[in-house]
């Protein structure tokens, strides 16, 4: 290989040292940054409540293991989507994962209509997802008018391009 052939390797350039601690700190930090934004709070709280109610829906059906999977999904895809979003700082990358997570949120009040109608669920449990849900929307719209739109570029798809600055 060559760089085993080079008499100037440095292979300390590769060990754990302090630099290491320091990128691992920031990382900790925007984690933490992430965690503590009220979507992200009200995220968790929907993911807490899909959890309990999923657990509550009968075992082994085919129906239920469906809206299980489904729910679960989507409730996955709004926290993870809005970590995507905060880690960009580009408002078209920001704005297309915020989409996902506006698609999972409805997708979530559809299933809750679905579980209505077949009796799987207690009504109780549909109406406080209902209501969390709600809670989150109104933190979401805060949230993408947070977004601006000084620091994009044009990716070629013009997606989220030329929109006035307030909409």
């Amino acid at each position: 290989m060559f760089w085993k052939d080079q008499e100037d390797f440095d292979d300390d350039l590769f060990s754990d040292d302090h630099a290491g601690d320091e990128a691992l700190g920031e990382i900790r930090r925007e984690q933490e940054r992430i965690s503590n934004l009220p979507l992200m709070i009200q995220a968790n709280q929907v993911f807490d409540v899909v959890q309990s109610l999923v657990a509550t829906l009968p075992e082994n059906e085919d129906v239920s293991d469906h809206f299980k999977e489904v729910m679960l999904t989507d409730v996955r895809i709004i926290c993870g989507k809005i970590s995507a979003a905060e880690c960009s700082s580009l408002y078209s990358v920001k704005m297309e994962n915020a989409v996902m997570v506006k698609i999972a949120s409805v997708n979530l009040l559809a299933q809750t209509s679905g579980l209505s109608m077949l009796c799987l669920a207690e009504q109780e449990y549909i109406d406080v997802l209902r209501d969390e849900i709600e809670e989150f929307k109104i933190l979401f719209i805060e949230w993408i008018t947070s977004f601006s739109r000084r620091n994009d570029m044009d990716d070629g798809w013009k997606l989220f391009q030329n929109v006035p600055e307030q909409f």
